[in-house]
């Protein structure tokens, strides 16, 4: 019987270091929030490749709360952000297609761009039971597209013809 479990416990451990190892060359990590009967938000659990991807490291510095997520978002962006995600939350479309980008103050310090995409499911009278969702980091993005817009600006400013 150790030997099974020993050999479980062994393919356990493979795939967690097979899903940190995908987590973190895709600068990825996931989500899951469900909700209550009323519809309110009634537990998040914020995967650990989401929490690498914030600079957190485990439970104890990013707590499964919302208000982990709340604290972090960039002073600028929360109010839009928040209320974007109560706008579309119950809209599968753009949650799962175009997503929300916002900045996230890390635990360094540091300052990126994130982008949260996910799926909805409801019960059989169409409440939401839970939400589940990925985040990228889309700061080299940001950045790329930053550089672009100034350079065409610049390209602009430089033409004379009349």
């Amino acid at each position: 019987m150790d030997l099974i479990n020993d050999e479980k416990d062994k393919r356990i451990e493979e795939q967690a270091a097979t899903i940190r190892l995908l987590t973190d060359l895709t600068k990825a990590g996931s989500w899951v929030i469900s909700y209550a009967p009323d519809g309110s938000a009634a537990s998040v659990q914020w995967g650990d490749g989401f929490r690498r991807l914030m600079g957190y490291s485990d439970r104890n510095d990013f707590p499964d709360e919302i208000g982990s997520l709340v604290n972090g978002v960039y002073p600028e962006d929360r109010d839009a952000l928040f209320s974007e995600l109560n706008a579309d939350a119950y809209d599968e479309e753009i949650m799962s297609t175009k997503g929300h980008d916002f900045r996230f103050c890390r635990k360094d310090g540091s300052v990126r761009w994130y982008r949260s995409m996910g799926v909805l499911s409801r019960d059989p009278e169409g409440r939401p039971v839970q939400y589940r969702g990925v985040t990228i980091d889309i700061t080299r993005e940001k950045e790329h597209d930053a550089l672009y817009a100034a350079l065409q600006n610049e390209a602009a400013s430089l033409d004379t013809h009349p």
